[in-house]
């Protein structure tokens, strides 16, 4: 399991319960599984953004060392902050919360 850790790189996890998709940047790329090419536009900071892929990724939240299941999740190159919806059915629990 290849597990994309929120601390100790340049993105930041922003958490939103406005968003309606969760959007990471091209660092949690190596990271995504069941991923698909994706041509999805989404806005970000009022700017139309393409999403180049599409997939699942596991996120290690640090320090606690919770593990998410994000569904859905968007690769937005070049974007510098990664966006979570907060809205409940998008997470999956899984490791310790089981």
């Amino acid at each position: 399991m290849k597990i994309f850790h929120t601390g100790g790189f340049d993105d930041k996890l922003l958490w939103d319960s406005g968003a309606d998709v969760i959007v990471f940047g091209n660092s949690a790329l190596p990271f995504l599984f069941e991923s698909r090419r994706s041509t999805r536009v989404v806005m970000m900071n009022q700017y139309p953004s393409r999403a180049t892929h599409e997939g699942r990724l596991w996120i290690k939240l640090l320090p606690s060392g919770a593990v998410l299941t994000l569904r859905d999740v968007l690769i937005v190159a070049g974007s510098r902050a990664s966006i979570l919806s907060i809205h409940v059915p998008k997470l999956q629990r899984t490791g310790a919360w089981g």
